[in-house]
């Protein structure tokens, strides 16, 4: 009697795990069906071969097909929407299917991709795939080394342009310099907000630019507005 009791619990227990596992694959089957969080940062998709948090095997990018990686971009039914292809060695990255696709950062010389993330669920990212429409869609997948805040994004940028943005000496605070891009070159230091603090580098008159080999010339720090609301007021430099 007892082993017939201990046998119809462990049944009904097995069942009700395989109904709530059931469950929760059908919950983040699509983008429809997920439970979203808020997240102000990038993706930056070359190199992200983690896998999502439920699928434990499936990369953020796709099987290889004729020797290329996909990154997948679903709508928010789960359907393809559209595909970048990442070849490898002298390859270049191009985009497959739906061409209405303009990244945060684009080059497909240097399998450079960044995607702007405006929320996260446990199997889904939501991405605005067009900066201009500020369209958004979804990518498989959470990896930690992908996904960035603002902070850990700029600051390890080459530079900036600010636009004629005035330095501040503070966050909304007083003019204390202009920049001249013939002359300086702008480099992220640190993100608070809405705000970056820039450094102002004089460039070396014989140098058509300072690399990490050249000494930095005089330098001025401030700050300027990088963003307001969905707009980016400046444009950021990846290669020296």
């Amino acid at each position: 009697m007892n082993r017939c009791f201990v046998m119809l619990i462990s049944t009904i227990i097995t069942a009700s795990i395989g109904i709530a596992c059931t469950a929760v694959w059908k919950f983040e089957s699509s983008p429809a069906n997920s439970q979203f969080r808020d997240f102000d940062g990038v993706l930056r998709v070359p190199g992200t071969y983690l896998a999502p948090w439920n699928s434990g095997l499936t990369p953020l990018l796709e099987q290889v097909r004729s020797g290329k990686y996909y990154l997948e971009i679903y709508d928010s039914e789960g359907e393809i929407w559209s595909e970048f292809a990442f070849g490898g060695g002298d390859s270049e990255l191009e985009v497959v299917g739906n061409p209405e696709v303009n990244p945060f950062a684009f080059h497909s010389d240097y399998d450079l991709l960044d995607f702007r993330i405006t929320r996260v669920s446990r199997s889904w990212i939501e991405i605005i795939v067009n900066e201009e429409t500020k369209e958004r869609k979804y990518v498989r997948g959470f990896t930690s080394s992908g996904i960035l805040a603002w902070d850990q994004y700029l600051g390890g940028k080459f530079a900036v342009d600010v636009h004629g943005q005035w330095i501040l000496d503070q966050a909304a605070g007083t003019r204390i310099f202009s920049p001249e891009y013939t002359e300086h070159r702008v480099e992220p230091v640190e993100v608070r907000g809405d705000w970056l603090k820039v450094r102002c580098v004089m460039r070396k008159p014989s140098d058509s630019n300072i690399g990490d080999r050249d000494p930095a010339g005089e330098s001025i720090e401030g700050w300027v507005k990088w963003r307001n609301g969905d707009d980016i007021l400046i444009t950021v430099f990846y290669f020296a």
